[in-house]
């Protein structure tokens, strides 16, 4: 893929009027190439009570942009529970410069790549918000796999960084 705004966009919507959730589980994605023109990383998010579940990327390699400021890693992404799904609904860049995650349950990422161009990315690689079971597995990053910064995480042993 070249020229596109973000490689990889996964997102439960709950825009129905009655209390039903939508749900994305069991998908598997593998052997991308990407080129992206934008800020907004890719992302894998749920809402609450429609958690994304059973995602697997493998096999990647995502060349980014780079730069912007600090600030920027430190963004509050809306939830925008009612809003279409598509890139561009939480603004023009997420808190990551490679991947978001939120509301997941059993991501995995293995043998990826978040490359950057230009300038050095000043957010972190990887963000999870309300993550579980969330595995980063044999990635390459720009920024150290300790800039990957994960909020509300459950900490007995469901991030799992191996290099």
């Amino acid at each position: 893929m070249t020229d596109i705004q973000t490689p990889i966009f996964i997102r439960v919507g709950h825009r129905n009027k009655d209390e039903r959730r939508g749900f994305v589980k069991n998908v598997v994605i593998r052997g991308i190439t990407a080129t992206a023109q934008s800020q907004i990383s890719s992302s894998i998010t749920g809402v609450e009570g429609g958690r994304v579940q059973n995602v697997s990327i493998s096999d990647c390699v995502f060349n980014l942009l780079g730069g912007g400021p600090v600030s920027d890693g430190n963004e509050k992404v809306p939830e925008e529970t009612a809003s279409y799904p598509e890139n561009r609904m939480f603004g023009t860049c997420l808190p990551s410069y490679g991947m978001y995650v939120r509301h997941a349950d059993n991501i995995t990422l293995q043998n990826i790549q978040f490359l950057t161009a230009g300038e050095k990315a000043a957010r972190p690689s990887i963000v999870a918000d309300d993550a579980n079971g969330l595995r980063i597995l044999d990635c390459a990053y720009d920024t150290p796999p300790v800039e990957i910064a994960c909020k509300n995480v459950v900490k007995s042993g469901n991030v799992l960084l191996e290099k």
